[in-house]
């Protein structure tokens, strides 16, 4: 393999204008974290859970379980589960509003926040479900799908002889995002777009490879554990958040990770030719 290039994905607000003067406040419900990829761990009280989100610029839900607090920075969490009080779970969210209490019947109901005048996001409340959704505007060279779970922006950015692991954390921390899988078909044909004259000729694979979403399981890793529950994409561990059917199309004889036994190809690939795509792949 000649170039191994990272898949990055990541969402990013359009502007919108709010007023200065209402205040930012902490609705607290009974509920828990559904829809996210990445938040900040802490050991702390419920009170210091919440004040601690409150003072922090970018945090923008709090949850709480057992004395563990998970503070969740805007793009990080898209969907709140709305429980009763004897689920011993609660979530803080920061709004704008000069509400002083949530109706336990607040279906339909609209709300509004900002972290700065160029990052705002709206808050819609449907029966037991609490749903982030921030006006997206994908980075230059980025494009904006519109998933059955909300809007995903991907892209592509090119490293050499990068490793998967290696992919993740540049995108964690420089986009706040996740590598990405494949929703549809519409989005692995952006990008076999994206890279067409970049793609290197020559190698034994006819084509480069692009890191995507996927980490083989434990479970699966051996000749030994193949079975109904390790076929196919079922072998790996998908991150991607709002991807709601894995549209992985693997190349003939693959995934042939177990088959070799040799426990190393454990993460995927999409491997581009100059023209076209040729399938999913698992890789070291």
């Amino acid at each position: 393999m000649n170039t191994q290039l990272y898949l990055f994905v990541l969402g990013i607000l359009t502007k919108l204008a709010f007023s200065n003067q209402t205040p930012q406040k902490m609705i607290l419900i009974h509920g828990a974290p559904m829809i996210y990829f990445n938040f900040t761990e802490k050991t702390a009280t419920w009170e210091t859970c919440i004040t601690t989100c409150y003072s922090s610029p970018g945090c923008i839900v709090a949850g709480f379980e057992d004395g563990i607090c998970k503070l969740f920075e805007i793009g990080s969490i898209s969907t709140i589960k709305r429980l009763d009080a004897n689920s011993g779970k609660q979530v803080a969210v920061k709004i704008i509003s000069n509400l002083t209490s949530c109706a336990s019947t607040a279906a339909g109901n609209s709300l509004q926040s900002l972290i700065e005048p160029d990052q705002p996001y709206n808050i819609t409340i449907s029966l037991d479900t609490w749903t982030i959704r921030q006006p997206p505007k994908c980075p230059e060279n980025f494009q904006i799908f519109e998933r059955p779970l909300g809007s995903w922006c991907i892209g592509v950015i090119t490293q050499q002889k990068a490793t998967q692991p290696e992919g993740t954390r540049y995108c964690r921390e420089v986009y706040n995002g996740v590598l990405s899988g494949f929703d549809n078909n519409t989005e692995k044909e952006f990008v076999v777009k994206s890279t067409k004259g970049t793609v290197a000729s020559g190698n034994g694979y006819q084509g480069d490879a692009y890191w995507v979403n996927g980490e083989r399981k434990s479970s699966c890793m051996w000749k030994n554990q193949t079975g109904p529950d390790c076929e196919g994409v079922k072998a790996f561990t998908i991150t991607d958040p709002l991807i709601s059917t894995i549209s992985y199309n693997w190349g003939d004889y693959e995934p042939s990770g177990m088959i070799d036994n040799q426990g190393t190809s454990n993460c995927i690939v999409f491997r581009v030719g100059r023209t076209v795509g040729r399938g999913t792949d698992d890789a070291p």
